[in-house]
């Protein structure tokens, strides 16, 4: 309980030489903080490999936050290779993933064989904020470092916040970019999803939101309840655009709201199309 993890290479040297091992940040307890912002707090995590294991691991945890780290990228911002990136799993609650809203506080997650980012099925994962993180991108929000099933990919879990905070009252974009969907919903379990302000396919660059377009869908949802894709208020819409297949596939689901998004376009209406 406790416990602030700053400023480390793990998983590697200070020069991006991986030292190969199965597990990278594993945490159980309460009040976690990895990374920082401030001073030479960023913690550079990767090359951790093996089936269902991550980079960094909440396992029925509690109250943590995750902010100005490199996750699977070495110091030069090439990729490492390593399973997953993030895994949110068992009873984990109150979790935060990126950003208060400084760039300087952005993690950075890319490079893995799976996904960047998952809960999976069978967890009772609750109020999950995952805001102000470039997924699958470079820092500059120009490279390739897509993980290859999803940006986000949800399986379960009761209250997830995807660009926004719990209350609504706080808004960081994520750029989620150049994976194979840029996220994924596909169970039932997964319930009061909101997914608000987010850059999937183009950067959040000065006015060009330029082309990361993710291999497959920018959102795909095959599962899961109360389902919300932007909102009504001004802050709310997502930039779906430049993905390989669709900007939004639903299959099968019926409880999903879509509202003020901008589809294929940016908010100039530059073309971003969904090819």
């Amino acid at each position: 309980s406790g416990v602030g993890i700053y400023g480390n290479y793990i998983g590697m040297n200070s020069s991006g030489t991986v030292i190969q091992s199965s597990l990278g940040i594993y945490v159980q307890g309460s009040s976690t903080t990895i990374g920082s912002a401030t001073g030479s707090g960023r913690n550079y995590i990767g090359g951790h490999s093996g089936v269902g294991n991550a980079e960094i691991t909440f396992q029925n945890a509690a109250t943590a936050t995750v902010v100005a780290n490199h996750i699977g990228l070495k110091p030069d911002h090439t990729a490492t290779s390593h399973e997953a990136g993030i895994i949110v799993t068992g009873s984990s609650s109150n979790i935060t993933i990126g950003a208060t809203g400084s760039s300087t506080d952005y993690n950075v997650l890319g490079g893995a064989s799976v996904e960047c980012i998952i809960v999976p099925a069978g967890t009772t994962v609750t109020n999950l904020v995952i805001k102000g993180n470039l997924i699958g991108t470079t820092p500059d929000e120009t490279g390739d470092r897509g993980c290859t099933d999803s940006g986000i990919k949800l399986a379960s879990g009761d209250g997830i916040y995807i660009g926004r905070d719990v209350a609504g009252s706080s808004y960081a974009e994520n750029v989620i970019a150049k994976s194979g969907n840029g996220i994924a919903i596909i169970s039932g379990t997964a319930t009061n999803v909101y997914v608000a302000k987010n850059m999937i396919g183009v950067s959040r660059s000065g006015t060009s939101y330029g082309a990361l377009g993710n291999d497959v869908n920018g959102i795909v949802i095959e599962g899961g309840s109360n389902l919300t894709i932007g909102g009504t208020g001004t802050n709310d819409g997502n930039v779906i655009g430049s993905n390989v297949a669709a900007g939004i596939s639903i299959n099968g689901v019926d409880s999903v709201t879509i509202r003020r998004n901008y589809i294929g376009a940016t908010p100039a209406l530059a073309a971003r199309a969904n090819l």
